[in-house]
């Protein structure tokens, strides 16, 4: 009694919110297919929230949706993201079949809550945390990180050689006396093939 009451409602409004949450953090790269998974999370589960045992169906399916939707934008892990689908998937038979249901079932349904739970809890942890990434943005330590890594760093490089050569220039104009100024140098090292030839 006291579940029903009390602990099923609060653990409803806090899904609600979280999925607020976490649809806000990917929005702009998750779509069509994200926004329909929002909606159909959002309205099944409120629904739910009021009594509404159909309502799980869509809410499930639309947490699905969510899933495949962040996915495809690289906001969040892509663990996380299959565990949810996982769990949704796995979750949503079970929550029409609960009412009246054997042992053994109800055993099930709460096995895939908790998956679908656990999956919810560490996508909300990731957005807590900041560690979920701007869309578009590489996974970490990815092939593609570690190349722009190093294209960024060859600019810098490149952008400090020509810096070395237009200072004298620009900071002639600024200085009133003829007096030589000592400028960093850049280690031999660092200044790209091009640039040695002086």
């Amino acid at each position: 009694m006291l579940v029903r009451n009390v602990v099923s409602p609060i653990g409803g409004t806090l899904l609600v919110l979280g999925l607020i949450g976490l649809y806000t953090r990917q929005s702009e790269a998750s779509g069509v297919v994200g926004l329909l998974g929002f909606l159909f999370a959002l309205f099944g589960t409120v629904l739910a929230l009021a009594g509404n045992a159909w309502a799980n169906l869509l809410a499930y399916f639309g947490w699905a949706l969510f899933g495949v939707a962040s996915l495809q934008a690289r906001v969040y892990p892509p663990a996380a993201s299959m565990l949810l689908i996982i769990g949704a998937l796995i979750a949503a038979p079970f929550s029409i079949l609960l009412a009246g249901a054997s042992p053994i079932l109800t055993y099930l349904g709460v096995a895939s809550s908790i998956v679908f739970n656990g999956a919810v809890a560490w996508l909300g942890l990731v957005l807590v945390r900041g560690e979920a990434l701007r869309p578009g943005t590489p996974q970490r330590g990815s092939k593609s990180q570690r190349a722009e890594s190093t294209r960024l760093s060859d600019l810098s490089i490149q952008l400090g050689c020509v810096a070395e050569k237009v200072e004298p220039v620009a900071f002639g104009l600024f200085v009133s006396s003829p007096q030589r100024v000592a400028r960093p140098r850049i280690p031999k090292e660092l200044v790209s093939p091009l640039d040695r030839r002086n």
